[in-house]
């Protein structure tokens, strides 16, 4: 009897197993179809709709960047969207070149990133990955998936001295934010080779030309206006405060002072 029971246990342990194996990478592919499906769902915003509409309507690629004058963000997300115009001007296609753009930030967390199968879940669930950089069509996931691109380059292909420069450049070209993270980025992949800084001229070159390139588009135009009248007052800041303190103080400050002032 007791032979028979550990026989049947074997098989249970051999039958559960398999399922252990695989059911990680279903919940995966079960959380992406999910969200292939909000995506398609969604009702554009006014900002998606922005960007497809300016591509759509420049007759070439410098004719997009005198419009990006007036947008304030670097090109390479419009240059795409630019491309998609030009065989379809229906703005669907943008939300399919955004998905295939948010598949492979899914993948490369999932695949090449340090974490447990249950740490990477709950990476993949947090409010950006799979919400704001999957479902909304904009430009941010694009700079995620060069950067987290840079991040497995640097872990699986260390010796590579060119295309690290290359991918933050173009993340430059993405958004302001993009910018701003290829900076300290590069800063801090240039320290760490600086032992071998003849390797590193020739992409730090493509980078100084990619990164100029982004600086240039976000420059206004001459006759762009909006918030060049604002003037620095102590008001202005007084919103944000009211975050940044409100998120340390869990008071609602309009109450305090209906209570303060009677």
């Amino acid at each position: 009897m007791s032979i028979t029971c550990v026989a049947g246990a074997d098989r249970g342990a051999g039958f559960v197993a398999p399922i252990r194996l695989v059911l990680p990478d279903l919940l995966f592919v079960l959380l992406a179809v999910y969200n292939v499906i909000r995506l398609f769902r969604h009702a554009m915003w006014r900002d998606e709709l922005q960007a497809f509409m300016v591509a759509a309507a420049s007759n070439t690629p410098l004719d997009l960047f005198a419009k990006l004058k007036y947008e304030g963000h670097p090109g390479l997300w419009h240059l795409l969207l630019w491309v998609v115009t030009r065989l379809t001007t229906d703005p669907v296609a943008m939300q399919a070149l955004h998905l295939v753009i948010a598949l492979g930030v899914w993948v490369l967390v999932w695949r090449l990133s340090p974490f447990r199968p249950v740490g990477k879940l709950l990476l993949l669930l947090s409010y950006y990955l799979f919400w704001e950089y999957f479902v909304v069509s904009r430009g941010y996931a694009l700079g995620v998936l060069l950067g987290f691109g840079f991040a497995a380059l640097q872990a699986r292909r260390p010796e590579q001295r060119s295309w690290p420069w290359v991918l933050l450049g173009l993340l430059a070209n993405t958004t302001v934010f993009g910018t701003i993270w290829s900076f300290g980025l590069g800063l801090f992949y240039a320290l760490r080779h600086r032992q071998e800084w003849r390797l590193l001229l020739p992409g730090a070159a493509v980078y100084a030309a990619l990164a100029a390139l982004a600086v240039v588009t976000m420059l206004p135009a001459p006759d762009f206006t909006f918030g060049r009248h604002a003037s620095a007052e102590f008001s202005q800041f007084d919103m944000p405060l009211h975050f940044a303190i409100g998120a340390l103080v869990p008071f609602f400050f309009s109450s305090l002072k209906r209570y303060i002032l009677r």
